[in-house]
């Protein structure tokens, strides 16, 4: 095995932790403490964190995570192998009946644990808990992923990627594609998870902070997205010969909502103050020879 545990302080339970957090750290120590943080200050406070460090090279983080001391907190320091490998890793090690993905540089709302755990505790079939995601940094907005079964996720991804799912369903799929180093692993995740006929359940509030920033793997991932989606599809060829009807009929509805947005747009456009002051102007211009020239 490829890795060195540089820090290993475990709180002694008696019985395991309901819940892991497996949270893979590639050079983001100036974020670590948030992400971590936002764990301990959970309301729901039975589980374990383990940090994957995936071969950091700045020094901030490589100190940082060298002696790193917090509650219920253990590290272990890899060579870089991306981030699919790196969450694989922390969850064969964890102890937990659930485990909860959680990038380095992200961090959770207090409540969410509680709400999801239980969620997932009084249905049998679903497998994962998401949430609205609340983007921040240098761009804001909300995410609000519907959830659902297979039909929800063909044509789109459907939940955030740090959601709360049975430690079960990732053993059933043989855990994330260790292919999908350049982003989109979580998608086909789901994607071969609701194949086995789980449910994903969507909490409709935005317990999940999602931060962008020039880096962020979302943005660098959508520059290749026709190349990773054909690899999805590629990768569950199955699946998509089974649903090709429906999938092609949602991409075709996905356009027209598309059409509808810019025509709406356009409209607003149009009737905005700004436009018809341009548009004054222009037919002044046109009417009036001497103001052509300027």
């Amino acid at each position: 095995m490829n890795y060195i545990e540089i820090s290993s302080k475990l709180i002694k339970m008696k019985n395991p932790p309901k819940v892991s957090v497996i949270i893979p750290c590639f050079n983001h120590g100036e974020y670590i403490d948030e992400a971590v943080d936002s764990i301990l200050n959970q309301t729901y406070q039975d589980f374990e964190i383990i940090i994957i460090d995936d071969g950091s090279t700045d020094s901030l983080t490589i100190e940082k995570l060298k002696n790193y001391n917090k509650p219920k907190t253990k590290v272990i320091r890899t060579e870089n192998n991306g981030l699919p490998a790196a969450r694989n890793k922390g969850i064969r090690y964890a102890k937990g009946q659930y485990i909860l993905t959680l990038d380095a540089d992200d961090k959770f709302a207090p409540a969410f644990l509680n709400k999801a755990v239980g969620i997932l505790a009084s249905n049998p079939k679903i497998g994962v808990v998401t949430c609205y995601a609340q983007l921040f940094g240098s761009h804001n907005a909300i995410w609000r992923p519907k959830g659902g079964g297979i039909m929800e996720f063909l044509a789109e991804n459907n939940c955030c990627a740090s959601s709360l799912f049975r430690k079960v369903c990732w053993e059933q799929v043989n855990g994330y594609d260790q292919d999908f180093v350049d982003g989109y692993e979580d998608w086909e995740f789901w994607i071969k998870i609701t194949g086995k006929n789980w449910l994903i359940h969507a909490i409709k509030e935005p317990l999940f902070y999602y931060r962008v920033t020039s880096s962020s793997m979302y943005k660098q991932s959508e520059k290749i997205s026709d190349e990773l989606v054909k690899k999805i599809v590629q990768k569950n060829k199955k699946l998509y010969q089974r649903y090709l009807e429906y999938v092609i009929s949602e991409k075709e509805r996905k356009i027209r909502e598309i059409q509808e947005d810019m025509k709406k747009d356009m409209k607003r456009i149009f009737n905005s103050r700004g436009w018809k002051i341009i548009s004054f102007f222009h037919k002044l211009r046109i009417k009036v020879p001497i103001l052509k020239n300027l």
